[in-house]
């Protein structure tokens, strides 16, 4: 997968375009949604059906989520730096009706769905206990997630908490060593798929992408981004060497073999004045909701397919066309209940001070 977007170094203060910055990362964002979708169609497909065909090439799609790492690495310092007034409170407020109240809502969906597939006699994809609901619930770094995505979510919080206790009250001095420090101690636990243990969570390599996103955006603030374009289609050109295999066997982990290669993407795209299409951009505004649904989106398909004797995970196709209503809906969903969401909250933490 590719992203064509052309790249021109402004002369302007780099913080003075935020929003186009902001766009070309929304952009990002739809990539890495639909990279990660794409994944777990034709791990489904593997899985199940003995699936090889076009799909197959998304067998490394999980890089989608390095990908989000290091954008919101970006993001959360940029947005920092632009708010410098901002305290620690306000900032874990904003990330809490961000994440949270759409994450619960899409969370009782899955319950509800559960609970009707149970009535049915049908078997769902997740274990259901008090610790997965309260873990779930919470977040909490714990590997019994209802929503199999929701792990990335629980290591994003850690992030925040991270950055709350140091950037607010330190500086970012202290904020980048202790993130140096965090990420050290994480490339020594090699863990690549999902954590299962609460060590593996707090040490979990990945989290350098972080450091990677929020150097990046440090970068912008001083003006230190020679070589922009290069680094883009570098990012590109590595990333797919990735998806299609990795580098020749060579044993590294993902913050290096996906990292490195979104990191570059970030930090070429953080430049870009590529004009986005808006139906682009609403497909990054949709990623949030895309990447919690679309496991069960999938699910939901799938049975709707099989009901016409149709196997979703073993046709190109079928994939195609899941992933297209996973897509829309999505979108729908963004259009009707996330931004009416955000035109409610937004002006509440804007005048909100905390004591």
């Amino acid at each position: 997968m590719s992203v064509a977007v052309a790249v021109r170094v402004t002369e302007r203060p780099p913080l003075a375009r935020a929003e186009a910055r902001i766009d070309s990362l929304q952009l990002l964002r739809a990539v890495a949604a639909i990279m990660v979708a794409a994944f777990h169609l034709q791990a489904a497909g593997a899985t199940n059906a003995g699936y090889d065909g076009a799909f197959s090439a998304f067998a490394r799609g999980d890089a989608g989520v390095d990908l989000f790492f290091v954008i919101s690495g970006f993001i959360i310092y940029s947005t920092a730096e632009r708010r410098r007034g901002q305290s620690a409170a306000s900032f874990l407020a904003a990330r809490f009706f961000r994440i949270f109240p759409i994450y619960w809502t899409v969370l009782g969906i899955y319950l509800a769905a559960a609970g009707a597939a149970a009535l049915l006699g049908i078997s769902v994809g997740f274990k259901f206990s008090p610790a997965s609901l309260i873990a779930s619930t919470l977040l909490l770094p714990h590997g019994a997630q209802i929503i199999d995505v929701a792990w990335t979510l629980a290591i994003e919080v850690l992030f925040y908490g991270v950055f709350a206790m140091t950037f607010f009250r330190f500086g970012a001095r202290v904020f980048f060593a202790v993130m140096i420090a965090w990420s050290a101690a994480s490339v020594l636990n090699r863990v690549d798929g999902p954590p299962a243990t609460v060590l593996d969570f707090i040490f979990y390599p990945a989290v350098a992408e972080f450091l990677f996103g929020a150097a990046i955006a440090w970068a912008c603030q001083k003006r230190k981004l020679p070589f922009a374009g290069p680094a883009l289609v570098a990012g590109v050109l590595l990333l797919l060497v990735w998806l299609c295999g990795g580098y020749g066997g060579l044993d590294i982990g993902r913050q290096w073999g996906a990292g490195i290669p979104a990191a570059l993407i970030v930090y070429g795209a953080a430049q870009s004045r590529a004009a986005i299409a808006p139906p682009l951009l609403l497909l990054g505004e949709a990623s949030y909701i895309l990447y919690l649904t679309h496991l069960l989106a999938f699910s939901c398909l799938g049975r709707m397919f099989a009901s016409f004797g149709l196997d979703l995970y073993a046709s190109t196709s079928l994939m195609a066309v899941a992933l297209v209503i996973g897509l829309s809906a999505a979108s729908l969903a963004t259009i009707v209940i996330e931004r009416p969401y955000q035109r409610w909250y937004r002006p509440l933490l804007a005048k909100w001070r905390p004591a």
